[in-house]
């Protein structure tokens, strides 16, 4: 039979709210029914995105901060909320040497808090930039070798990005290291 509540007699709504995300369909909600008395679940519910922020659960109050670990039992229809924690800013300094790509000295890019941190989405890296030359001539070409935290980094200050995370915003700085001639006479 007919039933006021969306369900039938024995069920109601609960609407998955994505809370200022949407669905990989555009909308911001997503409908699940449930037996009264069955637990509250996502399972079948793909999570919302938001290109600012990432998802971290689901809550019953939409200004929650963190998800709620048991969103209870049926007994009403009802809404649960999207949880979000603002992606965190990567900016990636090379100069005084530039990314090749578009001739610019910083590129910044959004990360996951604790994601991994990586230069995947920036294009082509810089390989050197010349310190010093006249015409068309190089006295003294630098070679980029890595990233460091500090800003005017040595080669010592290099870090390995293969297992570096994040908790805050962060600038990582071009290490370019001196190309080291000799002269050889005959």
């Amino acid at each position: 039979g007919l039933s006021l509540n969306g369900y039938g007699i024995d069920g109601y709504k609960i609407v998955f709210y994505a809370n200022g995300g949407e669905y990989a369909d555009g909308s911001d909600a997503k409908n699940k029914f449930f037996d009264i008395g069955t637990a509250i679940n996502a399972d079948d519910i793909v999570s919302p995105s938001d290109e600012e922020n990432t998802f971290m659960g689901w809550a019953l109050d939409r200004n929650a901060t963190a998800p709620a670990e048991n969103l209870g039992t049926v007994s009403k229809s009802d809404t649960v909320f999207a949880v979000w924690q603002p992606k965190l800013t990567l900016t990636f300094d090379v100069s005084p040497g530039v990314f090749p790509d578009d001739n610019v000295q910083v590129k910044t890019k959004r990360v996951d808090k604790g994601g991994l941190v990586t230069v995947g989405g920036l294009g082509s890296l810089p390989t050197s930039y010349c310190a010093e030359k006249s015409g068309d001539e190089c006295f003294d070409l630098r070679y980029f070798t890595g990233w460091a935290t500090n800003a005017n980094p040595l080669e010592s200050d290099t870090i390995h990005l293969d297992d570096f995370t994040t908790e805050d915003d962060l600038t990582l700085y071009a290490v370019w290291t001196v190309d080291t001639t000799y002269t050889v006479t005959y």
